[in-house]
């Protein structure tokens, strides 16, 4: 009989965690409606993907304040294609991101965000604009190697600083 009751305590307080846990989810989640939904991708893609896992979205220089809004906060498989209007992020089991050109602040590598932690510079991180607000959006590919390509990719996509001598349009 003490046995029983041991086993319904752990199941009573498992699931007492997990519901905490969804409320935290939903409170996160509804704290973020000021956010924009992000664009999805619309048109087929083609030419070379770059596989791996989509880690989390986060506020842009804090990489513990994770974005849940609009799925942004699922860990899932990714497919990232880099085109002339920007990157996709198709994702499996997750709505997928359309990260258009001209929201695109920057690209770089780190080791680390909300919800995965690996070697330096093992994540491919790409900071863009979701309305108002600045984000990162962390990637971790399958191919090691790839990683400096994807932020390479990313790079010479971002667009010039407004006012600076590459913006302007000659007359």
């Amino acid at each position: 009989m003490t046995r029983v009751l041991a086993v319904a305590a752990i199941v009573v307080v498992v699931l007492a965690v997990w519901g905490l846990m969804l409320r935290g989810w939903r409170s996160r989640a509804a704290a973020q409606t000021h956010l924009p939904e992000p664009a999805h991708p619309t048109e087929p893609l083609t030419g070379p993907a770059f596989e791996g896992v989509y880690v989390s979205t986060t506020s842009h220089g804090d990489w513990l304040d994770r974005i849940v809004a609009h799925g942004l906060g699922v860990r899932s498989e990714v497919s990232a294609h880099v085109t002339d209007g920007g990157i996709a992020l198709v994702r499996t089991g997750a709505p997928s991101v359309l990260i258009e050109r001209g929201d695109l602040v920057g690209a770089g590598r780190a080791a680390g965000m909300a919800g995965k932690f690996v070697e330096r510079g093992g994540l491919a991180v790409i900071t863009w604009r979701l309305g108002d607000a600045v984000v990162d959006t962390g990637l971790r590919l399958r191919r090691a190697d790839e990683t400096a390509q994807l932020v390479a990719a990313v790079q010479a996509l971002v667009p010039p600083p407004t006012g600076s001598p590459d913006s302007e349009v000659p007359q």
